[in-house]
């Protein structure tokens, strides 16, 4: 019996041609990829804006309507009763209605919480505020408890703190934010004449924040120096400590914001005192080093 031997077939090698198309297809997905970050990134930013204006001018119609603004209204309890789920501060004889609401003390000013003594907070203002917007009608949240994507419904936003007297939540008391998983606050401040580690001394009037969910005061670094700059240049003066954004930062080494490390890497704008309104951000960090606050809001 003879045995034939056959030669393992010789496997065809590519074509440089064939190597170019492969390569310029990885190339152009690599491409893609990157260019879809950036306008997903882009959008976000876009959202903040887009956001602010909604709230604004949706406090500034209430406030047109009702004469007070959201959360400062001293007759809230007449139009929609009084809240049943917490005590609010002071006394009412209204009957509690429906949800129900606290009234606020009618001074113009939408306050964040107030210490009532031992250590307690109470914060019928701040959380008032987005409550009233939505039994008012006068604007459709986006991200309503239980349904986060339903853009046809008002909000029944609790008006109070959730684990906490000052705990925000996002489509619980206080509306989210499309950009990462943040959250809007409303407070009012005035620090002129005063010294601060993390904040310009100004008057910042009624103003809107958006931070992360929980019990943080005003800010939380959220935005990198060029992505803090980008939406101030868009909306105001391009500038950290003037006009109506105002930019900060809560360095994550406990130093002041004005200080920072030797290389200054971990602040946010170039200011060297809480006084230094002249300072720029610093647009080279790319480490999430700054927030912002929009000031006298309304």
């Amino acid at each position: 019996m003879h045995s034939r031997f056959h030669p393992a077939a010789k496997r065809a090698a590519y074509s440089l041609i064939e190597l170019s198309i492969v390569l310029t297809a990885l190339a152009i997905l690599a491409g893609s990829i990157t260019i879809g970050k950036s306008m997903v990134h882009s959008a976000q930013l876009r959202s903040i804006t887009t956001e602010f204006q909604r709230y604004s001018s949706s406090a500034r119609a209430f406030k047109e309507k009702y004469n007070y603004l959201p959360g400062d209204m001293p007759n809230a309890n007449l139009y929609w009763g009084q809240s049943s789920t917490v005590t609010c501060p002071g006394t009412s004889t209204v009957a509690s209605v429906g949800t129900g609401t606290c009234n606020g003390n009618g001074d113009g000013k939408v306050w964040w919480c107030s210490d009532i003594g031992s250590g307690i907070y109470t914060c019928p203002e701040t959380f008032g505020f987005w409550q009233q917007l939505a039994l008012s009608h006068m604007f459709i949240f986006l991200n309503n408890p239980g349904s986060p994507n339903n853009f046809g419904a008002t909000s029944n936003y609790t008006g109070f703190g959730i684990s906490s007297p000052t705990d925000r939540e996002p489509g619980l008391n206080v509306p989210a934010s499309q950009y990462a998983s943040l959250t809007w606050g409303v407070a009012n401040m005035n620090l002129l004449g005063t010294t601060s580690n993390y904040y310009y001394a100004l008057d910042y009037g009624n103003f809107l924040f958006f931070g992360v969910p929980g019990t943080a005061l005003y800010g939380s670094n959220l935005l990198s120096g060029e992505d803090a700059a980008l939406i101030d240049s868009k909306m105001d003066d391009g500038k950290p400590g003037s006009g109506m954004v105002i930019g900060g930062g809560l360095p994550s080494d406990g130093s002041c914001a004005w200080c920072g490390n030797a290389a200054k890497t971990n602040v946010c704008t170039t200011s060297a005192s809480s006084t230094d309104y002249g300072g720029t951000y610093r647009i080279g960090n790319t480490d999430q080093v700054c927030f912002l606050m929009f000031v006298k809001a309304f």
